[in-house]
């Protein structure tokens, strides 16, 4: 293995490991899911029932277009993991 299959295993792993966190975090509660394509630079702030922000990031997801279809099916594509 080289240090860049090394890197990007490593990577996964972290990710696959943080995933499961949040997953775990949020059990059978509600969210919510913003999709946004990348100009947007504003900050939005979640708070949960303690009036706690609360902000979660699961994936950054290049899509082909900006369609309502596209953009659902690259959500589908990542809860599907």
């Amino acid at each position: 293995m080289t240090s860049g299959d090394i890197q990007n295993e490593l990577t996964m792993c972290c990710a696959h490991e943080v995933t499961k966190v949040i997953m775990e975090e949020l059990g059978d509660r509600q969210f919510s899911v913003l999709i946004d394509e990348s100009r947007d630079i504003s900050v939005k702030e979640f708070l949960n029932d303690k009036g706690n922000v609360v902000e979660r990031f699961i994936a950054l997801h290049h899509v082909k277009d900006m369609t309502s279809q596209s953009l659902k099916d690259a959500l589908y594509g990542i809860l599907d993991k």
